[in-house]
């Protein structure tokens, strides 16, 4: 997979021709990675994803964002392996799957086992969904962290040796702001708690 930035971005974000590009490479891999970990989002386009979530309830937010299409419904513990998009009983709206009306009653033999439930308990979608490009914060941190990696692959701030000592002036404050900048994100875009994925 892709990473969220290039290596010429990010020579031009360090103001310095002549990275080595495998390193630089690595970098903005590891922080790519790290971005993905931390919000739970792939952001890069991707089609025909499928995942399990639980129901019991009238609204499903999909763990990637956004969506663009949900093209198959499976409600497996009501025996039904290819639900009809086109039924009607449900609508995608900003990336949360709303079930319309009691579909429980449309299915009388829908049981969960200790009684009838008016929604699945168990829902399987397929959808597309991702950005067509990389939002320009996302992109941003992704700069920041790999910039760090790249200057300073140690994480020192300060080096001594006999009567030398060598300060990185400003490291800890610059590291600071990129972590506030990657908790800004995670705050937009982690994965709702409610569209954890059924292992």
């Amino acid at each position: 997979m892709p990473s969220f930035a290039s290596t010429a971005e990010l020579g031009s974000f360090l103001q310095d021709s002549t990275l080595d590009p495998t390193s630089a490479q690595l970098a903005l891999d590891l922080a790519t990675g790290q971005i993905q970990d931390a919000t739970g989002q792939t952001f890069f386009k991707v089609t025909g994803d499928t995942v399990t979530l639980r129901g019991y309830r009238r609204n499903i937010p999909l763990p990637q964002r956004p969506v663009s299409a949900v093209t198959a419904i499976s409600l497996t513990d009501w025996g039904f392996t290819d639900y009809p998009a086109a039924y009607g009983s449900w609508r995608l709206t900003n990336s949360i799957l709303e079930w319309r009306g009691d579909i429980g009653a449309q299915y009388p033999e829908a049981d969960s086992g200790v009684g009838r439930s008016m929604w699945p308990r168990l829902v399987t979608v397929t959808y597309d969904h991702g950005f067509d490009t990389i939002p320009a914060a996302v992109k941003d941190v992704c700069l920041k962290l790999a910039a760090e990696r790249y200057s300073n692959p140690e994480g020192l701030d300060s080096e001594r040796i006999d009567d030398y000592q060598y300060r990185r002036t400003g490291r800890i404050q610059a590291g600071q702001r990129t972590f506030d900048d990657l908790e800004a994100l995670v705050r937009r875009y982690r994965t709702n708690a409610l569209s954890v994925p059924v292992l």
